[in-house]
């Protein structure tokens, strides 16, 4: 999949509506080769309420490239609100944190897929 500057807009235009919940007190944007739902049940049990899938079906460079082109316009400060909401711990360092996380998944599969988790107050 190439990743396109209207799949970019779109993506960020997703993560500010969600944001615009105010009981939404942080998030994360990632990266994953599991499907939705696994990914979803490993979040829950750390604390995080939701995932959305924002693109799927991609390689692994498609979806690392879509990753950190997100959060890098989220860490860009351009709008100040999503980058508030991002991680805490995530953003102290104010950069982008791309990693595929050792899946040993083929990464040519287009199983990738990158999401948003966020946990209400």
């Amino acid at each position: 999949m190439r990743i396109t500057p209207k799949l970019v807009d779109t993506c960020i235009d997703t993560i500010a509506a969600i944001c615009r919940n105010p009981s939404l007190r942080e998030y994360i944007i990632g990266f994953t080769a599991l499907d939705a739902v696994e990914k979803g049940n490993h979040y829950r049990r750390i604390g995080f309420d939701h995932l959305v899938v924002l693109a799927d079906k991609m390689n692994r460079p498609s979806a690392l490239d879509l990753e950190g082109r997100i959060q890098s316009r989220i860490f860009s400060g351009e709008n100040r609100k999503l980058f508030n909401k991002y991680h805490a711990e995530k953003r102290v360092n104010g950069h982008v944190y791309q990693s595929y996380g050792g899946s040993p998944r083929d990464g040519a599969d287009l199983n990738q897929s990158v999401y948003m988790v966020w946990w209400e107050e």
